[in-house]
């Protein structure tokens, strides 16, 4: 029964990988790509230099409805604390 288990796994595996194959020639013969394979062109990149200097810097934007939130929530745990120290 081993034997038998061992041979359907090998022809299972087998199967698989022409699948793998026939998709393989299938994308090459029909200009079709598959969703995780990009081809980038290496000769027309633009140098290192370029791409380097322009650096990009992240921006938050907070807005004004949000600093005020903070403020009260912050006033609002100074009060308490202060409530809790008074009263205990």
């Amino acid at each position: 029964m081993d034997s038998n288990q061992s041979k359907d796994q090998a022809t299972e595996l087998r199967k698989l990988v022409t699948d793998d194959e026939k998709s393989i020639d299938i994308t090459e013969e029909g200009n079709i790509e598959d969703d995780e394979t990009t081809k980038i062109d290496l000769l027309n990149l633009p140098p290192r230099k370029q791409v380097h200097t322009t650096k990009k810097s992240t921006k938050v934007k907070v807005s004004s409805a949000f600093i005020r939130f903070i403020i009260v929530f912050l006033a609002l745990t100074f009060l308490v604390l202060i409530a809790y120290y008074l009263w205990y």
